[in-house]
């Protein structure tokens, strides 16, 4: 049985051909997380795939959604 009632956080992210990511694994571990890099490497790209994954649809309705 799956327990439903603790808090739930995401371990693992995996992206395949989404923006400029060709195959990217990223493990979070409890807790803060950091993501650093570079101007253009993707980092924005990882929190839109989280975006995507919660609201199931593209970045421009995500935001529609807070309204």
């Amino acid at each position: 049985m799956i327990d439903t009632t603790g808090p739930r956080w995401l371990k693992t992210l995996e992206l395949h051909n989404f923006q400029s990511h060709e195959h990217t694994i990223l493990e979070f571990v409890p807790g803060v997380n950091v993501i650093r890099g570079k101007n253009s490497c993707g980092k924005s790209a990882i929190f839109r795939a989280v975006r995507f994954l919660v609201y199931n649809r593209p970045t421009q309705f995500a935001n529609e959604a807070l309204i």
